[in-house]
C-alpha cells in the first residue's frame, strides 16, 4: 500500500486526508477550524499568523498518523494546496518577517498620498491588457503582487526577502526547502506572465518589486525534500516522507475531481459560484481568469459575484414573510428542503425566469437582478425557487458560451454543498448545459487534488490521465441529456 496525504490550507478551515493510492480510498480525514486569524483595529486588513498555521498543520499530520496507526508506515508523500493570492515574507533563514496578508486584504483599494487607489496607481503603471492578455487577469486587492506593491510603496519590504505562499511556507517548513513557487500559485500574484509560465518581468519592473524577491518557479507537485527529523518527531510521519512543490486551490480542487482535465468542466455552487473551463490553448476573455494549469494547459476560470448566496436571500425573504405575517420562524434546513420540494414541483415550462445578478458583474458592478415572466399561474413560491436555480445557473451557462468555442467539453463535474444535497440543482445544470453531471464521491476535492498532484510530481503515477482513473463519483441517475 502506498499513502498519499493531502493538505488544503483554506482561509477558513485546514484539513489533510490520506489517500490509498491504488483505490483511491480516502483512509482518513482530519480537520480544523483556520485559528490562526490576527486581530487589527482596520478593517480593511485581514492577516494571519504563519507560524500559528504551522503549529496546527504539524497537529493535525499527528492526528492523521494516530488514526491510521500502522498503516502510518506506507505514508510517501505529502501534496499541498494552499488559498491563492495570499502572501507573506521570509527571510534567509526562512523565517517569516511580515504575517500572511490574505486575499481578502483590502489595503490596495486605500488611496495613496496623491488621491488615487493603490490599485489605480498599478493599472496606470502598466495598463490593463497587459494584465489581461498576458497575466491572464486584472488586478485586484489581496493579490500578491498588488500587496507587494504596497508593501514596497510604504518601506515595508526589508532587503534579502523571498515572497512566498503559505502552502509554499508550510512545506519549507516541513522540509527545510529552499522557496520556490508553482505556476498555479505564481499566477495568483497578478504579475506571473501566464503566456510565457515566468515571471512578468516588464511588470515586476515597473511596479519597483525588489530584485530577488520572487522565488524561482518549479513544476506543480514535483517533490522539494523530505521530512525533516523535528517533524518526524513531532507527527510520527516515517523518514524520508517526500514533501510537494504547492498547487493553487482553483487548480487542485479541478484535478480532484475532474478524471478528464482536457474534457470536461467543473461547475461549483457553494455559497458562490464558478465554472472552470479547459482551453484548447491560451486565450484570455474579459470577465474570466485564466490560469495555468498542468502538463502546460490551461483553464478560463469564470465567477459570479452572488452565486449561490442568491438563493440563501430567497430564503430569508421567505423565512421573513414567515416571521412577519405568521410568527413563524423555521429552521433554515427545513426552509430549504422546502423550497427544493416545490421548486420541483414547479412547471419548468412556465415558472417565472429570474436573473440572479443580484450584486453586478466584474465588468459591470451596477447591473441589479430581475424576476420576468409573471402572470397569474408563474407567481407562487415554487416558480420563485425554480426561477432562483435556474438563473444561478444561467450565469455560469453565460460564462461557458463566451469560451465554449475554445473548449472541447464533453462532461460536467458538480461540486458544492448546493451541488450535492440538491438534486432539483443538478438536473438544472444537465438540462442547461445538455451535458452529463457527475458529482466526486469525496468531498474534499482541494486536498484530493493535491494529493493526486504529488503523486504525479513524484513519479507514482505516469500523468494526470493515469490519476483521473483513480476518481470515483456518485451515482447521478437522470443526469445525462440526450
Amino acid at each position: 500500500m502506498d499513502i498519499f496525504l493531502g493538505l488544503d490550507i483554506g482561509t477558513s478551515t485546514l484539513c489533510i486526508i490520506a489517500m490509498d493510492l491504488k483505490s483511491g480510498k480516502i483512509l482518513s480525514n482530519v480537520s480544523a477550524g483556520n485559528a490562526s486569524d490576527l486581530k487589527s483595529k482596520e478593517p480593511d486588513i485581514r492577516e494571519q499568523s504563519p507560524v500559528a498555521l504551522y503549529s496546527q498543520v504539524i497537529e493535525l499530520i499527528k492526528r492523521t498518523c494516530e488514526e491510521l496507526k500502522a498503516r502510518k508506515g506506507a505514508i510517501r508523500v505529502i501534496g499541498i494546496t494552499c488559498q491563492m493570492h495570499g502572501v507573506l515574507l521570509i527571510d534567509a533563514d526562512r523565517k517569516p518577517v511580515t504575517p500572511l496578508i490574505t486575499w481578502r486584504d483590502g489595503r490596495c483599494n486605500r488611496s495613496a498620498p496623491d488621491g488615487k487607489s493603490y490599485i489605480q496607481h498599478v493599472t496606470d503603471t502598466v495598463g490593463n491588457e497587459a494584465f489581461l492578455e498576458d497575466c491572464g487577469t486584472m488586478p485586484a486587492s489581496g493579490f500578491g503582487g498588488m500587496t507587494l506593491f504596497w508593501l514596497r510603496k510604504n518601506n515595508s519590504i526589508p532587503p534579502n526577502v523571498k515572497a512566498v505562499t503559505i502552502g509554499d511556507y508550510i512545506g519549507i517548513r516541513l522540509s527545510d526547502a529552499q522557496p520556490t513557487i508553482d505556476p498555479t500559485n505564481a499566477a495568483g500574484f497578478g504579475i506571473y506572465n501566464v503566456r510565457k509560465r515566468a515571471w512578468h518581468r516588464e511588470i515586476v519592473k515597473s511596479l519597483g518589486l525588489p530584485s530577488g524577491l520572487l522565488p524561482e518557479v518549479g513544476g506543480s507537485g514535483e517533490p522539494i525534500g523530505n521530512v525533516t527529523s523535528d517533524v518526524v518527531r513531532l507527527t510520527g510521519l516515517p523518514e524520508g516522507t517526500r514533501i510537494c512543490r504547492c498547487v493553487g486551490d482553483n487548480q487542485a480542487s479541478f484535478i480532484g475531481a475532474v478524471s478528464n482535465i482536457g474534457r470536461e468542466a467543473l461547475v461549483n455552487i457553494g455559497t458562490g459560484s464558478q465554472i472552470s473551463c479547459p482551453l484548447k490553448s491560451f486565450r484570455t476573455y474579459r470577465g474570466f481568469d485564466t490560469r495555468p494549469l498542468v502538463e502546460d494547459r490551461y483553464i478560463a476560470v469564470g465567477a459570479a459575484l452572488c452565486g449561490g448566496e442568491a438563493y440563501a436571500y430567497l430564503k430569508n425573504f421567505i423565512s421573513g414573510i414567515g416571521k412577519e405575517f405568521f410568527y413563524s420562524d423555521k429552521p433554515g434546513s427545513e426552509l430549504f428542503e422546502k423550497m427544493n420540494e416545490l421548486a420541483a414541483k414547479a412547471d419548468k415550462d412556465t415558472s417565472l425566469s429570474v436573473n440572479t445578478l443580484f450584486m453586478g458583474t466584474r465588468l459591470e458592478p451596477e447591473i441589479k437582478g430581475k424576476i420576468e415572466n409573471i402572470d397569474m399561474s408563474s407567481f407562487n413560491i415554487g416558480s420563485l425557487c425554480r426561477g432562483f436555480l435556474e438563473g444561478i445557473v444561467n450565469e455560469l451557462v453565460d460564462f461557458y458560451r463566451i469560451c465554449s468555442r475554445d473548449t472541447e467539453i464533453s462532461g460536467i463535474v458538480g461540486s458544492g454543498n448546493a451541488v450535492r444535497k440538491n438534486s432539483l440543482l443538478c438536473e438544472i445544470i444537465s438540462e442547461k448545459f445538455k451535458r452529463r453531471v457527475r458529482i466526486p464521491a469525496h468531498t474534499e476535492e482541494a486536498a484530493y487534488g493535491a494529493a493526486l498532484s504529488a503523486a504525479v510530481g513524484s513519479g507514482f503515477l505516469k500523468s494526470y490521465r493515469e490519476a483521473g482513473k483513480i476518481l470515483k463519483y456518485q451515482s447521478t441517475k437522470g443526469l445525462l441529456c440526450i
